[in-house]
């Protein structure tokens, strides 16, 4: 009753007011997190390769490390677009620094540093929610990843022992290093040795809304298929582990010229390294609503 006095001698107020309140009910008939239509997400994706080795330097640079590669991180940035309160679509870009497997990377008195190459893509996802308000609470999909990596140069480092190694941790090795020994090289090679890939990853996860424009994501992801093309040959993940494959196809000798051993004696370091950076995925993001 008090509003249609306060509407009957207030009529401007009464027009001001029915549209706010009309505009607040169409607000929250939109779809989205409070009817926002587009966000903006930045993850960061962790793939535990506890059976992955690799050198590095540490103690600011005056030891050599070799252990498990417990983290190996991408980074992604990407826009996505609510359709309705149960489907979103989105588009992103990925990048990862890859760093090539090896099972030779230090001897009786030197250490291998593998340095890293970068891995790019864009990735197309689809999102389904199983509850709440997309892109809110719990959901699933499939990401189609478009990338490529470019490998005319390599460069590696190879470092001097000054000491026996002493072990750290559960499964790595520690030596000092002479610093004035350390030896960095780049390797070139005429040809490309360029890797294109198709990949799709089947992804679950969970969104936790923690402000009005700001929610946290988690989830993780599983490859289900891993396509490889270089100039030489087109192939799969799952050909990678046959044992008639050949590998001298693929074109990778320049990692030869630089003496570097990977799992399967130096015949296709980068392909194999891209498709165990794309193997199972924890990930975490940050996810911003326009």
């Amino acid at each position: 009753m008090a509003f249609f006095i306060f509407v009957y001698y207030k009529p401007m107020k009464l027009y001001l007011t029915t549209l706010f309140f009309l505009t607040s009910l169409t607000s929250f008939n939109q779809s989205g997190y409070l009817g926002s239509k587009y966000n903006i997400t930045l993850q960061c994706n962790s793939v535990p390769l506890i059976f992955g080795f690799k050198g590095k330097l540490v103690k600011n640079k005056t030891a050599f490390q070799y252990g498990n590669r417990n983290l190996n991180l991408s980074y992604l940035i990407g826009v996505n677009r609510v359709i309705h309160d149960q489907l979103q679509v989105g588009i992103s870009y990925k990048f990862t620094p890859i760093q090539f497997f090896g099972d030779y990377s230090y001897s009786s008195n030197h250490g291998l540093i593998h340095h890293q190459i970068n891995h790019q893509s864009i990735l197309f996802n689809f999102r389904k929610m199983k509850q709440g308000i997309s892109p809110i609470g719990k959901q699933w999909g499939l990401n189609f990843e478009i990338g490529r990596s470019n490998m005319t140069e390599f460069k590696y480092s190879i470092v001097e022992f000054a000491s026996d190694p002493k072990q750290v941790g559960l499964t790595n090795l520690r030596w000092d290093i002479n610093p004035n020994a350390t030896e960095t090289d780049m390797v070139t090679s005429s040809t490309p040795r360029t890797v294109n890939t198709f990949i799709v990853k089947y992804f679950y996860g969970r969104t936790f809304p923690i402000h009005k424009k700001l929610a946290l994501d988690y989830s993780l992801t599983v490859s289900l298929l891993r396509v490889f093309k270089t100039p030489f040959k087109t192939f799969t993940g799952f050909q990678l582990f046959n044992d008639d494959f050949d590998f001298n196809e693929l074109g990778m000798e320049i990692l030869d010229e630089a003496g570097v051993n990977t799992y399967y004696s130096d015949e296709f370091p980068l392909a194999f390294s891209i498709l165990k950076h794309n193997d199972f995925s924890l990930n975490i993001g940050l996810r911003y609503f326009l």
